[in-house]
């Protein structure tokens, strides 16, 4: 097992310390995109690969028989890695040490057994839960990447498999939230309070179909102009009337279209919100270190972990993870891919 250098644990410390504010500022939203169709369409189909050495750490370790990884994202050079077990959930705190990737530490929560898609908005994020009747949004802050604190959470009518978090353009945090099977998306919004105020609670507005069947991770973004998208991510022939084969992982562009129409309710006129997803793109994405396995146990895929993040310059970043390693050997390592390895890391080509 490889020796973990300690002066780069300090270096990297030091590192994040410069990204880290400890004021208690408002919520911030992604970083400004001018054009999201346009920097879907740059996503590159090629990814590349690393893998995560979890067994340097007691409180995380290999994968159990039954535990699976569900989520990944990345925020400020630090990854993390959502896992779901029959006992509780789990979350990876990941960095890269000495151009490799190892887990540092790992957040429990015993609550919820699942924990799905995750996605992040400024310094905060959003993980989803459930448990066999229950679903939940966590909501962790993440100024101090290697530190994440819970700030929020709040139960939800249905299970809860994946998330997508913005802040609006009218100064409200909003979710979309998958519904039962992962074949509909709830949306909610917040007040103006910030997250930690006794105040704060995300209120239903609506619920919208898509053709996409299940989606197991979500990326809810905020135009410049206020316009709203929300990126799925699926694996399998979960588009209808595909024909695809099984082992296809593909990242859908939705844009969100709401507006209030009135109605009557036991003779009462009122006004609703009616929701809308507008299919505008979708592509293939190449996520196995090798094509030719279709264990999704040991590739990297969208229904093991997906997520995608967007980088200061305005780019989607996306990032895939095996569904779980060879638990029955209870090998500490999972692969990885990402579509851009940022000059920092010791990634790999990928695979013809």
């Amino acid at each position: 097992m490889k020796t973990i250098n300690t002066n780069s644990i300090v270096a990297l410390v030091a590192m994040l310390a410069l990204f880290t504010n400890t004021a208690n500022a408002q919520p911030r939203n992604h970083p400004p995109i001018a054009a999201v169709v346009d920097a879907f369409d740059n996503v590159p189909v090629d990814m590349l690969h690393s893998e995560i050495d979890l067994g340097e750490f007691p409180n995380h370790g290999a994968l159990d028989i039954g535990e699976h990884y569900q989520g990944i994202i990345e925020h400020k050079g630090v990854l993390y890695l959502s896992s779901s077990f029959k006992e509780q959930g789990r979350i990876a705190v990941v960095a890269n040490i000495d151009y490799s990737w190892h887990a540092v530490d790992a957040i429990h929560v015993p609550e919820y057994w699942h924990l799905g898609g995750m996605d992040i908005s400024g310094d905060y994020l959003a993980v989803a839960a459930h448990d066999d009747y229950i679903g939940a949004v966590l909501i962790y802050n993440v100024k101090d990447p290697l530190q994440p604190t819970l700030v929020y959470a709040q139960q939800f009518r249905n299970k809860v498999g994946a998330v997508g978090m913005t802040l609006g353009a009218n100064g409200r945090m909003q979710l979309a939230v998958t519904g039962g099977p992962n074949a509909t998306i709830d949306f909610y919004e917040s007040g103006l309070q910030r997250f930690g105020d006794p105040e704060f609670k995300f209120q239903y507005l609506g619920t919208a179909s898509h053709l996409l069947n299940p989606l197991q991770s979500l990326a809810f973004i905020t135009q410049n102009d206020g316009e709203l998208y929300l990126i799925g991510m699926a694996n399998s022939n979960t588009f209808i009337d595909s024909g695809l084969p099984f082992r296809n992982d593909f990242m859908a562009l939705m844009r969100v279209d709401n507006w209030e129409v009135n109605h009557f309710n036991w003779g009462a006129e009122s006004t609703r919100r009616e929701y809308y997803l507008s299919l505008l793109r979708y592509k293939k994405m190449k996520t196995a270190v090798n094509p030719e396995d279709f264990n999704v146990q040991r590739q990297p895929n969208f229904a093991g972990g997906g997520g995608v993040a967007v980088t200061q310059g305005g780019q989607l970043e996306v990032w895939a993870a095996a569904h779980g390693g060879d638990m029955v050997q209870h090998d500490p390592t999972v692969l990885i891919s990402t579509t851009s390895g940022q000059g920092l890391f010791n990634w790999g080509a990928p695979e013809d």
